[in-house]
């Protein structure tokens, strides 16, 4: 798939081997905007399934407050992987996963073939055994316990008691 340029001009994103790629331009300051702009294409990219992500920040300046809470809002992302090659880059990176911790598994790599290894991993809870779609596996039941659900639908409307010495 051809390269598709962010509205602003400091990106372009593409599907690449069932992974979505993110390019920032180097020297860029990414903002609310500029991130807004990123997460919709991505988003269209998707078209309602889930992919690992890459994020090149290779040489921005920063990103921003509104950018980073953009960013880690929603995300149609399996994994995240940022990529970089300067000490600068795993600072900007580590701040941004830091102060807005993604909704799925990240980590900043400095070598693009490791990132991609990473990203091909099958994600957190599922099975690598063929595409799957929706969760209808059976869980492990607990033994000797009453009322164990035997499956995701049971889980709805379970109540969560805490564990005594500890809260919630």
């Amino acid at each position: 798939m051809k390269p598709l340029p962010v509205r602003g001009g400091k990106a372009m994103v593409e599907q690449r081997d069932e992974v979505i790629c993110v390019s920032w331009a180097p020297g860029s300051t990414i903002e609310g905007e500029d991130a807004k702009a990123a997460n919709a294409l991505v988003v269209r990219l998707c078209r309602g399934r889930r992919y690992p992500l890459l994020v090149n920040i290779t040489g921005i300046r920063a990103v921003t407050h509104a950018a980073r809470g953009l960013f880690m809002s929603v995300s149609p992302a399996t994994r995240i992987a940022l990529l970089g090659s300067s000490p600068v880059d795993a600072v900007i990176a580590t701040f941004c996963l830091r102060r807005c911790p993604p909704p799925c598994p990240a980590r900043f790599f400095t070598s693009r073939a490791a990132a991609m290894r990473w990203l091909r991993q099958p994600a957190p809870g599922t099975r690598s055994i063929g595409k799957m779609k929706g969760t209808s596996a059976p869980l492990d039941s607990l033994p000797g316990a009453t009322g164990t659900p035997k499956s995701v639908r049971d889980l709805q409307g379970m109540r969560v008691l805490p564990v005594p010495g500890t809260t919630l």
